[in-house]
């Protein structure tokens, strides 16, 4: 009898009877779900056949279920340690796979570093493989921090398949995306809108049903450009992602929330509160529908909420948002650090707004402190805490403070911004006025 493999009961037969090596693409079409994959990795474990290892494992990443993926690779090791070398490289991935999910990526560039060795061997250096691995590295190095090795990784992944696989548009795509996420990280912005920028032409070339991407993407040169202090640039990438959005999703896909956090944020740059607060509450609405209560980004978007209420002088309201925020962001430790830094800068500028200027400081310095901990000398985030230190002693009239904290974000800033950018602009205004000042005053 023939099987069909997009038929769930025929699923096990067909791979056992075919030894599907394509293993993605079955996965892809069949579109079955968790509790069927529950059922065909059961069969698999008591079944032997060629590749029933591999079909497992492959499965269990699918699910996600890592720590099953870690047991089947250990009740295998010594089939593994025996295997050809292209097989083990192979497993050797799996391992990675896992390392990484884990987030032991030093673990997980060990089983990498493992597979190229065995790849490099092959005549012609079975290319697919070694540009997956380096992509794989770069993403891995990416999450590390460390943007150089990063972009050094997805260079030599772009190099081979612009080699050898240049009409593979869709993966270049990709490339060009991460290329332009760790260049934005290093804020080199106009690099950054370049690589975008070719990325969305590819994926628009291949595939202009993926709206999904396009709009992601247009979400990402948006973003970019409101780091730049464009921020009529960024609205029109926000809006045309909205537009996509709401064309093509449903009304609460996750990214149509963040899309509208980030217009929140324009029109809180523009000084326009209300529309601001019309966009964050739109991303609450779509975040409380879609996000366990305790989500860090419901954490993000009560911070938001905190903050226009801190702007238009609602001070009580502006604390509970805060605190409500504050409460998740503490239960998520010690992932969220750097969000509680944000955190208590927002309430620093609550009591700074209320002329407590002491418990202004004290919070403007806590999140200094985490700050300069964990993130690198030279971060914008670094220079607004200087600058807004600098801003509560300016209003507690201790002048010479506030020059020595301006200068300090100006340092900064001068060397990742461009001098047309308003941070640079405000920053310098203001202590020239205070030197101006405290001249005239000797």
């Amino acid at each position: 009898m023939k099987v069909n493999p997009y038929v769930y009961s025929d699923f096990i037969d067909y791979i056992i009877e075919c030894e599907v090596i394509s293993f993605d693409n079955v996965i892809k079409e069949t579109c079955i779900n968790n509790s069927h994959l529950t059922k065909i990795i059961e069969k698999l474990r008591i079944t032997k056949f060629n590749h029933s290892d591999f079909y497992l494992c492959n499965l269990l990443v699918l699910m996600k279920d890592y720590d099953n993926l870690l047991l089947t690779l250990e009740n295998n090791q010594h089939k593994i340690e025996n295997m050809d070398l292209d097989n083990k490289a192979i497993f050797y991935e799996f391992y990675a796979i896992f390392y990484e999910n884990k987030n032991e990526y030093e673990k997980s560039l060990i089983f990498y570093k493992k597979c190229l060795e065995i790849f490099s061997k092959h005549p012609n250096g079975n290319n697919l493989n070694s540009a997956r691995f380096y992509y794989n590295m770069g993403l891995i190095y990416h999450k590390k921090g460390d943007h150089d090795k990063s972009l050094e990784f997805y260079n030599k992944s772009m190099e081979i398949n612009l080699k050898h696989f240049p009409s593979n548009d869709l993966e270049l795509a990709k490339l060009y995306k991460n290329l332009a996420e760790v260049l934005d990280d290093k804020c080199q912005y106009d690099e950054a809108i370049e690589y975008y920028q070719i990325s969305l032409k590819k994926i628009i070339k291949t595939s202009p049903d993926n709206q999904k991407e396009i709009a992601n993407l247009y979400n990402d040169i948006g973003n970019v450009h409101y780091r730049k202090g464009e921020y009529n640039k960024a609205q029109e990438y926000y809006h045309k992602c909205i537009d996509i959005m709401l064309k093509f999703q449903a009304h609460e896909y996750a990214n149509l929330a963040t899309t509208f956090n980030n217009m929140g944020l324009i029109y809180k740059t523009k000084l326009k509160y209300d529309k601001a607060l019309e966009c964050y509450q739109k991303c609450l609405e779509i975040d409380l529908k879609i996000l366990s209560e305790n989500h860090t980004s419901l954490a993000t978007i009560y911070n938001n909420i905190g903050g226009i209420y801190c702007n238009i002088g609602e001070y009580d309201k502006s604390l509970y948002y805060f605190n409500k925020s504050l409460e998740i962001m503490l239960k998520s430790l010690p992932n969220t650090y750097l969000l509680i830094a944000a955190l208590y800068n927002n309430i620093g500028t609550v009591y700074d707004d209320k002329k407590e200027y002491e418990k202004a400081l004290e919070y403007y310095h806590k999140c200094l402190e985490i700050e300069l901990k964990f993130l690198p000398a030279s971060h914008p985030s670094i220079a607004t805490s200087f600058n807004y230190i600098g801003f509560v002693h300016d209003n507690k009239g201790d002048f010479k403070k506030a020059i020595e904290f301006y200068e300090k974000s100006l340092e900064i800033r001068t060397n990742i911004l461009p001098a047309s950018h308003p941070h640079i602009k405000n920053n310098m205004k203001r202590k020239n006025i205070l030197k101006s000042s405290l001249g005239n005053s000797q």
